[in-house]
């Protein structure tokens, strides 16, 4: 089996990724991991024309893929509606976050003080995960 963890690491680089040599690749399953679509569908912002060709070109190596593994179902969903794959040859894997990370009812007050000491927060602070690039 060979899964390719990033179709899109090095698409500009061209022959120094593995989706160039593919086809010689000798395994009998053959899985990548999909991410999400954010410059297929906001192509305005993302998809200068000289870097199209090569962004589509990445794009129908999912068509030449065993199985695909989506991080989310909005992930899955937009390869089935806008790369036309098979709902059967792509899954959601649910990429989010353990339930280890939850909402605490309750914290002892000292361990609160002491957590945002440690990390150099006052009382009131945003946590923020996302990016800053368009969505």
């Amino acid at each position: 089996m060979l899964h390719i963890s990033s179709v899109f690491e090095g698409w500009q680089a061209g022959g120094a990724h593995v989706s160039s040599k593919l086809s010689a690749v000798p395994v009998s399953v053959r899985s990548a991991t999909l991410y999400d679509l954010i410059p297929l569908l906001f192509a305005d912002q993302y998809l200068p024309p000289s870097a199209l060709v090569a962004y589509q070109a990445r794009l129908a190596f999912f068509h030449h893929i065993d199985l695909i593994f989506a991080i989310s179902e909005s992930a899955r969903r937009d390869a089935i509606r806008m790369l036309d794959i098979p709902p059967d040859r792509i899954v959601n894997i649910r990429a989010g976050a353990s339930s280890a990370f939850r909402h605490l009812d309750s914290i002892a007050p000292h361990l609160a003080q002491e957590t945002l000491a440690r990390c150099g927060l006052g009382s009131r602070f945003i946590l923020y995960t996302g990016g800053i690039d368009y969505r």
